[in-house]
C-alpha cells in the first residue's frame, strides 16, 4: 500500500510554492497529450525551467506517490556542474518568462515572491561561476555587467515586499548588484569595528 496525494494545479502552486519554484522535468511521468500545445524552447538550455510550470498549470490535477519508482542519473558534467558559458543566460530567460507569467496575479503572489528570490540567488551563483571561469577577460567584463544589471532590476522588484535582504546573509547578492559600492561597505565595516 502507498499514499497517493491528488492535487489540483492551483493547490499545488498555492500550498507548495517554496518547494516547486524550480521544478525539473525529471522525476515525473507525463501524459503525451500535454506536449501538444506546450513545446520545449528550441536551442535553449534550462528547457525544463521554461516549460514545467506551463505543464503543471495546464492540468486539472496531478498525483504524487511517495515511492522510489523513478531513478535519476546525476550528471556530474551536466549544465549545472559545467563551467560558465554564455548559454547559462538561457536560465535567466526562463526565469524572466516565469516571473512575467506570475506577475500581478494576486492568486500567485506567494509563488512570484519565492520565484523572484530564487532568481536573485541564481544570478548571484552564475556571477560567481563567471568570475571563476576561463572566459576571456573582455567577455567576463561584458557578462558581469549584464548580470549586475539583471540583479539590480530584480532587487528593485523585490523591494515591493518591504523587506530588505540583510547584507550580512546575502553578501554575494549585493556584490553582484553593486560591486563598486560593496568595496565601500567593506571599508566602512573595517573602520567601525575599531
Amino acid at each position: 500500500t502507498y499514499d497517493c496525494v491528488k492535487l489540483t494545479s492551483d493547490k499545488l502552486y498555492l500550498e507548495y510554492a517554496e518547494k516547486i519554484v524550480y521544478v525539473g522535468l525529471w522525476g515525473k511521468l507525463y501524459r503525451k497529450d500535454l506536449f501538444l500545445n506546450i513545446k520545449f524552447p528550441v536551442g535553449k538550455t534550462w528547457e525544463d525551467l521554461a516549460t514545467t510550470y506551463k505543464i503543471l498549470l495546464s492540468v486539472d490535477y496531478c498525483s504524487q506517490i511517495n515511492l522510489p519508482l523513478y531513478y535519476y542519473f546525476y550528471n556530474y558534467v551536466g549544465i549545472i556542474q559545467s563551467e560558465w558559458t554564455p548559454k547559462r543566460l538561457d536560465e535567466f530567460d526562463a526565469y524572466e518568462q516565469q516571473l512575467e507569467f506570475f506577475k500581478g496575479k494576486e492568486k500567485y503572489a506567494k509563488i512570484y515572491k519565492t520565484l523572484l528570490f530564487t532568481y536573485i540567488k541564481a544570478i548571484s551563483y552564475s556571477f560567481d561561476m563567471l568570475i571563476n571561469s576561463s572566459q576571456p577577460q573582455k567577455e567576463k567584463k561584458k557578462y558581469k555587467k549584464l548580470l549586475s544589471k539583471k540583479m539590480r532590476k530584480a532587487l528593485r522588484q523585490y523591494r515591493q515586499y518591504k523587506e530588505k535582504l540583510p547584507i550580512e546573509e546575502n553578501i554575494g547578492i549585493y556584490e553582484t548588484a553593486y560591486p563598486r559600492r560593496m568595496h565601500l561597505y567593506w571599508i566602512f565595516k573595517r573602520i567601525t569595528r575599531k
